[in-house]
């Protein structure tokens, strides 16, 4: 018999609170007691809006501010229920064992209006035996079961919940006084007021891992979701007063008091605790495989002779990605080897399938690598890519490399490798080399990913023993996201090819040198674009050969943004914002022969950049919209007005948009673009083989521009082969035809690019039942009454394109603060509402939410809060994080 004595109170700082590895659902451990409060009006307008401020990364230290749109709520006129694990303690500490003393505490809460009683069933039990306490007046009564706080004042003495499971038991109240509860305690709890319940456990299950779990109530799902919160009783409705029908033993339920009734009922809860038994330590092999181009020779002009050269690397990492995980050595895993598979045949397996178009050179690469004491031995295979690395029917070998066939490169070492083995630091790891073939036109894409296969425990691969595997392009071991392995499991059979996949994305996006900094899911993939001879490139500064959303030179982008966008201006509003300036690379590549003459720079429009790509006249809305994006949401057409100044060489030469084209309107050796008798576009007279031209552009929008758009500038560099046909881009709709060759770029103006969205949602709470139109989350008005519950959630997304194809600048938004002020402005929440303790949520990575009462900080518990700051350190573009709070109507 457990004695839950005053002593043993007293000795409660010795326990050992047991948090992290709870499964709650998300539902807080503690909830604290709420004070009550004067309730609000009818037709009271509750109004919401949400200010912020963020950075873009390339223009540090320089604040974006954004504001979203406004909810407003109206206050309708008005019984709750919410039931939460608050906690579990080991009585003797460390991991929870068998036989082990453990207490699970609930928290009942009123979160209606009106004064309740409260039914409290016996509990679920998984795992353990419930423990006995000894009971008041002499009585033993739901064994165990005990109640030790009461509206926040902890019992001198735990109660025993009584054999009728009602708060109103008259041996129950007498108890509860005697131990110093509650003054003038009747059996019930006031609106907001708790009841703590504490569940002695004996823990009986012996299998590591499996739970040792309490289920206090049942409701719903029984899962700690909003659906076992708060909800209606399936009784008579409403019940009478001090009675509720017996619709559940097992319910925690609320039991009306006093004169009247209330119009929603009765209401129930239930909460769930598990923790599982003490687990063996998991010993896991965290391979991490690193592919890098070391080096190309373009060769001849041929598209037979191009060379890229790879290195292979592998760490046995000795940091774990994730708790629970204690890093091993790397054990071989079966392969077939020279035809044969058995236990002589393991293997640690380094590999790389040959790219596309390309085919290995035989005459490169050493048959024997040794580093760090450890000799690897060149495998070969001849096995079509589409059958894996370790399947059925695939036959690595060793020997002479032949000089055609080959589709697999890799090596191999029979272990095990200690963690912290590296070979990063070798002079040469493992390299091969490819030559092009079978190219039939340029530019080109040569795209490959490596990958390594191995074992944490020897023998046959199962659920318990998986495969170790990863893909380079990353940083991560063992395939894994954020110190969370792969689902599921990847064994022999369902090992991937290799084989690149553009739904891998790329290693690294925008990183030209491939070093393994990608980002995604499993591996990336390693790419490199050969161009033809003959090109021009006219990309991102430095990058003049970048490739866009559609893997072609023609899409490549740089986006920037004003930052310039006043405060409280709300979405859809107009501004005239500050001009931007982009610094673009133009380039004579290495792999011309020729030097380029007369090369001109202009902004040009959608329709233009459609026409000249697609070799039509008439390109279609889906080929405009390439470069306009107006198919994209916060994306807008460039308006008529905006003024484009091209800058090289001390000369500039400025462009308005005129119905739809841009028009030369000056020219002159000045920033201004003015005073030239007659206006002449920006021409390099020459650009020598491999060399690169840096020229500025300002793209000015006028006023009339919508905060938080996107606006595109195509901007094209073209050889102006055709000067007799004027001196602006021209295409095959022209007399003399194509200018070439040419290359677009797009600069990408936003007036902004994080959206704050703000939608609002009734929760009952502890008042009557909502309207189905109400209990939509959306940004319409709502009507909740006093005791229901706003959910606000403000969606902030970063509207800019995101990363795609190689070399293009995107926007993060970086240090993102999101203000949710209820006294600043319109806003006067914070006087209308109480906050919900520990309902403050953004799963962003990173984020940070701080509470404030007017200026002085507080917490999350606090229910006087009026100010919530969301610091959220980044957003990639196309990506977006949901802040959520919850307001109780007063």
């Amino acid at each position: 018999m457990r004695n839950h004595s005053k002593n043993n109170s007293s000795k409660s700082s010795f326990y050992r609170l047991i948090a992290a590895t709870l499964t709650m659902g998300g539902v807080s451990l503690l909830m604290p007691l709420i004070a009550s409060a004067q309730l609000t009006p009818a037709n009271t307008q509750i109004l919401n809006r949400a200010t912020g401020t963020y950075e873009d990364p390339n223009n540090p230290g320089v604040p974006i501010n954004t504001t979203s749109n406004e909810v407003t709520a109206t206050v309708a006129e008005v019984a709750g229920l919410t039931n939460t694990p608050a906690g579990l303690l080991d009585i003797n500490g460390g991991s929870v064992t068998t036989n082990d003393a453990v207490d699970y505490a609930f928290l009942i809460t009123n979160v209606g209006n009106d004064p309740t009683a409260v039914y409290i069933p016996a509990p679920t039990i998984v795992g353990g035996t419930l423990g006995t306490t000894a009971g008041n007046a002499g009585a033993l009564a739901k064994a165990g079961l005990v109640v030790t706080e009461i509206n926040g004042i902890v019992l001198t003495t735990p109660v025993a919940v009584p054999a009728s499971g009602l708060t109103t038991d008259a041996v129950f109240i007498a108890a509860v006084i005697a131990a110093g509860g509650p003054p003038g305690f009747n059996g019930s709890i006031p609106a907001n007021g708790t009841i703590r319940v504490v569940v002695p456990v004996t823990v009986t299950e012996t299998v590591a891992g499996n739970p040792v779990s309490v289920r206090l109530g049942n409701t719903g799902a029984n899962d700690n979701s909003a659906g076992t919160q708060n909800q209606p009783d399936t009784g008579a409705e409403p019940p009478a007063v001090g009675a509720d029908p017996a619709t559940g033993a097992d319910e925690v339920r609320t039991v009306n008091v006093g004169a009247g009734t209330p119009v929603n009922g009765v209401r129930e809860a239930a909460a769930f605790t598990t923790v599982p038994l003490a687990t063996a330590v998991n010993n896991v092999a965290l391979a991490t495989v690193l592919k890098t181009r070391v080096a190309y020779a373009a060769g001849t002009a041929a598209l037979t002779d191009d060379q890229l050269t790879y290195r292979l690397d592998l760490r046995v990492e000795n940091t774990p990605p994730a708790v629970g995980i204690t890093p091993a050595p790397l054990l071989p895993t079966r392969i077939t080897l020279n035809g044969v598979s058995d236990a002589t045949t393991d293997r640690i397996l380094i590999s790389d399938a040959i790219p596309a178009q390309t085919t290995l050179d035989n005459t490169f690469g050493a048959a024997t690598v040794t580093i760090g004491g450890v000799t690897w031995t060149r495998v070969y295979s001849t096995v079509a890519t589409a059958t894996g690395p370790l399947a059925v029917g695939q036959n690595w070998q060793t020997g002479a490399v032949p000089a055609a066939g080959v589709t697999r490169i890799g090596y191999v070492a029979v272990g095990p490798l200690p963690a912290g083995t590296t070979t990063v630091a070798d002079a040469t790891g493992f390299q091969f080399r490819v030559i092009t073939t079978g190219v039939a036109a340029l530019p080109v894409t040569i795209a490959n990913i490596a990958q390594v296969f191995g074992q944490s425990t020897a023998g046959p691969i199962s659920p318990t023993n998986p495969l170790v595997y990863d893909e380079s392009g990353d940083q991560n071991p063992n395939n894994y996201e954020a110190g969370v392995p792969p689902a599921p499991i990847t064994t022999p059979a369902t090992s991937p090819t290799g084989v690149s996949d553009p739904a891998n994305g790329t290693d690294p996006i925008g990183d030209t040198t491939s070093n393994n900094q990608g980002t995604g899911l499993g591996g990336e993939n390693n790419v490199f674009t050969i161009n033809p001879a003959g090109i021009i490139l006219n990309g991102p500064p430095g990058v003049p050969g970048a490739l866009g959303p559609d893997g072609t030179a023609q899409t490549d982008f740089v986006n920037k943004s004003a930052t310039d966008v006043p405060p409280n201006v709300l979405p859809g509003s107009t501004y005239d914002p500050a001009a931007i300036t982009f610094t673009n690379t133009v380039q004579n590549p290495a792999t011309n022969t020729n030097q380029l003459d007369n090369v001109t720079l202009e902004p040009i429009s959608a329709t233009l950049a459609a026409q000249a790509v697609n070799n039509t006249a008439a390109p279609t809305p889906a080929q405009i919209q390439a470069y306009d994006l107006t198919n994209l949401a916060n994306h807008a057409a460039l308006p008529n007005g905006t003024i484009v100044r091209i800058s090289f060489g001390g000369r500039t030469a400025l462009y308005t948009l005129t119905a739809g084209s841009f028009v030369l309107t000056s020219s002159g050796a000045n920033a201004a673009g003015t005073g030239d008798a007659v206006a002449a576009p920006i021409i390099i007279p020459t650009i020598a083989v491999g060399v690169s031209q840096l020229y500025t552009v300002i793209v000015d929008l006028p006023a009339g521009a919508v905060v938080t758009t996107g606006y595109s500038v195509p901007i094209v560099s073209y050889v102006n082969s055709n000067i007799a046909d004027g001196t602006t881009f021209k295409t095959n709709g022209t007399v003399l035809g194509q200018d070439n060759p040419f290359n677009i770029k797009m600069d990408r103006v936003y007036t902004g690019y994080l959206n704050l969205v703000k939608a609002s949602q009734i929760l009952q709470g502890t008042g009557p039942a909502v309207l189905p139109a109400d209990a939509i989350l959306n940004g319409n008005p709502k009507t909740p009454a006093p005791g229901n519950i706003i959910l606000y959630q403000i969606t902030y997304s970063n509207i800019s394109t995101p990363a795609s194809g190689i070399g293009n600048v995107i926007l993060n938004a970086n240090n993102i603060v999101i203000t949710e002020d209820g006294a600043a402005g319109t806003n006067n929440w914070a006087t209308t509402t109480f906050n919900v303790a520990s309902t403050a949520a953004d799963a962003t990575a990173g984020a940070v939410i701080t509470f404030f009462n007017g200026a002085t900080p507080t917490t999350t518990t606090d229910v006087n809060v009026t100010r919530y700051l969301d610091s959220i350190p980044t957003i990639a573009p196309g990506a977006n994080g949901v802040f959520t709070f919850q307001r109780r109507v007063r």
